[in-house]
């Protein structure tokens, strides 16, 4: 993987390479993090939202950030801790 990270032509890219692979999160939720979902003394990652496009009713494609909540996806909507 470090190769691979070397190999990105911009460290934010790195970074997401990073989170995608060492996390298991979907690029969704990787473009939807904010600097708030990220405590570092609890060392860990609030994972609550996603980015995805969706369609409007003109047919163009739009930005949609989508919440998580419980009732709906008890999965997505986690703690995820942030690991050496």
């Amino acid at each position: 993987m470090n190769k691979l990270l070397m190999q990105m032509p911009f460290e934010t890219d790195a970074y997401v390479v990073f989170l995608l692979f060492k996390l298991g999160l979907r690029i969704g939720e990787a473009v939807a993090l904010k600097w708030a979902d990220i405590d570092w003394e609890a060392r860990e990652i609030h994972i609550h939202r996603m980015e995805s496009r969706v369609e409007d009713e003109n047919g163009k494609l739009k930005v949609a950030i989508c919440e998580y909540t419980k009732k709906k996806s008890p999965v997505g909507d986690q703690y995820l801790p942030l690991r050496d």
